[in-house]
């Protein structure tokens, strides 16, 4: 059943306002970074829901703003604000790991993050809320229902599970958090699995909820179909810059598939801390002529840059703990009709059927993921294949019209109880 203005207010109530906290959340409009929790909040405006985000501050960044339509408060917790490291590029785990002045600002981030998820739910009268990754978010929102006696749901993305799988305390925190909440999301088997191994008793309380991706944006490109206007095929990928991403592989790979098809390009889109040493080796292969670094992708330029792709590749890899929950850049490739190949790690697997709508490649493996890149780009009976079973698979499983009713469905139960 879809929450519509019909089934909600046919006694005068207002929409069901849900708080969504989060450490990840676009910069500004364009943003590609925690893209998909905007996406999720939009998506969920039709079903009679209204969203209000509360997400960490960045320098530059207003308090409070509306962006896409939807309600955004941003919280500090450093001063000055320049030197917040915790919530940036590379992403939270990473940048606690890495930085000492991350770890200082952890006990302060927690603290302002509850201060200001009471503060919100306050304010704005919430009635559910809805919490992103373990730690520090899914403490907190329990906390924060326990307090002010509404219904929590935690959302798991894998980095969080895959860490509180390893590390002693975490698990005891996530074990915490299942008791105090209504519903435990996770965005794929291999992260439900992962959760019920920390916590088994957290099986009845467990739905898999992928995230989603926008069909009609991404299969509507920028200035007609760009693959008609293309020369050389290029390789993409889009996603940020860290180790377990497994992007040196991809690079070790397109060594071998230039030296078969030497009009072949790659293009690397987004940032992150390990874009030096990327640039370096491919520097090393002797590949600056056919590698391209592009940066930061804006959202209103993802379109284009799938459409105009021969083939995208996610080369993730199990890495200290961390590994790809899901992958939606893959869900995007296929709604814009380019085949895709990625490593079978992770949730992956939960979008790639191998050889039926993508190629799924053995982590680490240069050789077989360059072997599949090859055999799609000169390979078109192949690519209209993934093509058209890429395209069932967003319609049938991934569309946020789809998503977004099962999470209204998910927040009007526990409303209602």
């Amino acid at each position: 059943m879809v929450l519509t203005e019909k089934t909600r207010n046919f006694d005068g109530k207002p929409p069901l306002k849900v708080l969504m906290v989060t450490s990840s959340f676009p910069r500004h409009e364009g943003d590609y970074f925690g893209q998909f929790i905007l996406e999720l909040a939009k998506s969920l405006k039709p079903n009679g829901i209204e969203p209000v985000v509360l997400c960490p501050h960045f320098p530059g960044a207003a308090r409070k703003e509306v962006m896409s339509g939807v309600k955004v408060y941003r919280f500090p917790y450093f001063y000055p604000y320049s030197l917040q490291r915790i919530a940036v590029e590379g992403g939270m785990f990473q940048n606690i790991r890495k930085s000492l002045l991350a770890k200082l600002q952890l006990p302060l981030f927690l603290a302002m993050e509850l201060v200001y998820t009471i503060r919100v739910v306050r304010r704005e009268k919430i009635d559910l809320i809805h919490t992103h990754w373990i730690v520090p978010q899914g403490l907190i929102g329990a906390l924060s229902g326990r307090l002010l006696h509404r219904p929590h749901i935690l959302s798991v993305h894998g980095t969080d599970v895959n860490i509180a799988a390893k590390n002693r305390v975490l698990g005891w925190v996530t074990r915490i958090v299942t008791r105090n909440s209504g519903k435990i999301l996770t965005n794929s088997t291999y992260t439900r699995e992962l959760f019920v191994s920390i916590d088994p008793s957290a099986e009845s309380k467990i739905e898999v909820i992928p995230m989603g991706v926008d069909v009609e944006l991404f299969q509507n490109p920028l200035n007609g179909n760009p693959k008609e206007k293309s020369g050389d095929p290029y390789i993409l990928y889009i996603g940020r810059l860290i180790d377990w991403k497994g992007l040196e592989y991809l690079i070790d790979a397109f060594a071998i598939v230039s030296r078969r098809i030497p009009g072949a390009k790659l293009i690397i889109g987004g940032e992150g801390p390990e874009e030096e040493q990327l640039k370096q080796q491919v520097k090393d292969l002797g590949l600056n002529d056919s590698v391209r670094f592009v940066g930061l992708i804006k959202s209103s330029d993802l379109s284009r840059y799938y459409h105009e792709a021969a083939v995208f590749v996610l080369p993730s890899i199990q890495a200290e703990g961390q590994t790809e929950g899901l992958g939606v850049v893959l869900l995007e490739a296929m709604a814009c009709g380019t085949p895709v190949v990625g490593s079978n790690v992770g949730g992956i697997p939960d979008i790639i059927q191998d050889e039926w709508n993508g190629y799924l490649v053995q982590e680490r493996s240069p050789s077989e993921l360059a072997e599949r890149i090859i055999a799609l780009l000169e390979n078109q009976t192949v690519r209209e294949q993934f093509k058209e079973n890429g395209l069932q698979t967003i319609y049938e499983h991934f569309s946020w019209r789809q998503i977004s009713t099962k999470f209204t469905q998910t927040y009007v139960q526990l409303v209602n109880l």
